[in-house]
């Protein structure tokens, strides 16, 4: 029943399996016909060797499979070798390892880390939005104006494994994380207050511990259960007919604590299922609080990643110029700039100065859009895929992406990269939005009316001029630094 409906039910998992010693190299049948075996790099134990951490090959080939499964990377249980290698390469990308392919140790370490249990990967005839559907959004009673969320919350039951005025004080600190870290200034203010209610009734969002049968047809396995769920969360419309929507379910046969070293650190678990909960799916940029695999940042030191700002501000707000060039920053390969013998990201160059940040995409491949090479079609077709754009506003906002990616060629100067036109490399599908159609034909319109009045505007290259990059990468940098 759980795998059957998790693409309407959130769920949090902690997948604290043993890790794996070396095992050999599968042998990798015809790619077309299916095949349980899963080509595992890694390299081979003594024959002889007694190390009582040796497991059977396929014992972890099962493992995996069930992993990439649960996990939405596979529909079969059978599936033929070409599959498996593009799900364990779709895996290795969301899990920001070096995508090879092969199942190496890296990415079994990688599967062993405390995660969400939500699908990071839905195979619908539609595809799935970073924020599913409209239907995730709370419902316009609880807006105060247009772009006012206005939510309740109330904790029915506490576990005894962290005291209730430490849980109370956490919650309420989750809450401002998602209340005071959401605004982008270039965009409608957007606000979400939050308030704790006096009664369960009284509260649009309830949090609760409970344990394995507990009456929304969800049970919970257990400490240490064959699925590891450390909790769930309804979506804001989960059901019409239903109290349980938004609601956050914690399973209290799990050990709960407060230290961030521990296996179920509570702090961040909550704040990544207040996102859940407020209609966000799960981001595949590693630095996102969305991000599936958890971290054990204290809530004192977490900040909302842009993705995480662009998703509740996209979702609510609805589609802007601003958040559209984030996502294509994000589909770029990472930027980082030399910093004497290390490498650092780009957004950790604070008020970095023009030079560094042009330094920094001189050593990115950046995609040209050619008429020879395709890379507008194929990002057409990553716009209808990735921000639910129609097949004509994609064609449109096609044009504007080559222009963005064109001015940013510009911009840097020479490159220190040999030019790769090939957009399936450097577009790596980190994140996807939900956009409300009618506001992105509205973004359209605005621009061709300045443009027949003669205003350059995101439709003409000539739109992206240093000034524009120079503005850009200061508000973006900004936001990453908050």
């Amino acid at each position: 029943m759980l795998v059957k409906q998790v693409g309407d039910l959130l769920v949090l998992s902690a997948l604290l399996l043993p890790f794996v010693v070396p095992l050999p190299v599968v042998p990798r049948p015809s790619s077309d016909q299916p095949s349980n075996a899963i080509r595992i790099r890694r390299e081979v134990l003594p024959e002889n060797s007694d190390s009582e951490e040796a497991v059977d090959t396929q014992s972890d080939r099962v493992q995996i499979i069930e992993y990439l499964l649960r996990y939405g990377y596979l529909l079969t249980r059978s599936p033929t070798d070409d599959q498996l290698e593009t799900a364990v390469s779709e895996l290795q990308e969301v899990l920001g390892i070096t995508v090879t392919g092969f199942v190496d140790e890296a990415t079994i370490s990688a599967t062993r880390a405390p995660r969400c249990a939500a699908k990071d990967v839905a195979h619908h005839k539609r595809p799935r939005r970073f924020v599913l559907a409209q239907s995730s959004r709370w419902a316009p009673e609880h807006f105060k104006g247009d772009h006012e969320l206005q939510l309740k919350w109330f904790i029915s039951k506490y576990t005894e494994d962290i005291p209730k005025r430490v849980i109370r004080s956490q919650v309420q600190k989750g809450f401002e994380l998602w209340s005071k870290q959401i605004v982008i200034n270039s965009l409608p203010q957007m606000s979400i207050t939050f308030e704790e209610a006096t009664s369960e009734d009284k509260a649009d969002i309830t949090l609760t511990w409970v344990e394995a049968e507990h009456g929304d047809t969800f049970p919970f396995d257990g400490s240490g259960g064959t699925n590891n769920i450390l909790a769930h969360t309804f979506f804001p419309d989960y059901n019409v007919q239903s109290r349980l929507n938004g609601d956050i379910h914690f399973d209290d046969a799990e050990k709960w604590d407060m230290e961030p070293e521990s296996a179920v650190f509570f702090p961040y678990v909550l704040a990544h299922e207040i996102g859940h909960a407020l209609g966000l799916q799960h981001s595949k940029r590693e630095s996102a609080v969305m991000h599936p695999v958890y971290k054990s940042t204290p809530l004192s030191e977490l900040q909302l990643d842009i993705d995480d700002k662009c998703g509740i501000n996209w979702n609510y707000v609805g589609p802007s110029h601003f958040c559209l060039f984030v996502w294509l920053m994000a589909e770029i390969v990472p930027l980082n700039v030399s910093h004497g013998s290390t490498m650092i990201p780009i957004d950790r160059l604070g008020h970095g100065s023009q030079a560094q940040i042009k330094g920094a995409l001189k050593n990115v491949r950046i995609p040209r859009c050619q008429t020879s090479n395709g890379v507008q079609a194929l990002t057409a077709q990553r716009l209808v895929k990735n921000l639910q754009f129609t097949t004509n506003e994609a064609e449109k906002y096609s044009t504007i992406a080559c222009n963005f990616l064109a001015g940013l060629h510009v911009y840097r100067g020479r490159s220190n990269t040999t030019l790769d036109d090939s957009i399936e490399t450097e577009f790596s599908a980190v994140h996807e939005f939900a956009s409300d159609n009618t506001k992105v034909r509205r973004l359209v319109r605005r621009a061709e009316r300045k443009e027949r009045r003669g205003i350059h505007t995101v439709l003409s290259p000539e739109h992206f001029t240093n000034h524009f990059y120079d503005k850009f990468f200061a508000e973006y940098l900004a936001f990453k630094r908050r």
